[in-house]
């Protein structure tokens, strides 16, 4: 936990987070924003 305020700060800005899978496919499969680029993830929004 302490490492995780560490890293985000004080404005809570960031994520940390800890992801566990057999193979990074599955994790694309299951978690595939956190594999996005920013701009991405922007797109993905508008289309939303």
């Amino acid at each position: 936990m302490s490492l995780e305020v560490s890293l985000l700060g004080s404005n809570g800005a960031s994520e940390v987070v800890l992801l566990e899978a057999e193979t990074e496919e599955d994790l694309r499969k299951t978690h595939g924003r956190y594999f996005k680029t920013l701009e991405e993830l922007k797109v993905s929004e508008r289309k939303s």
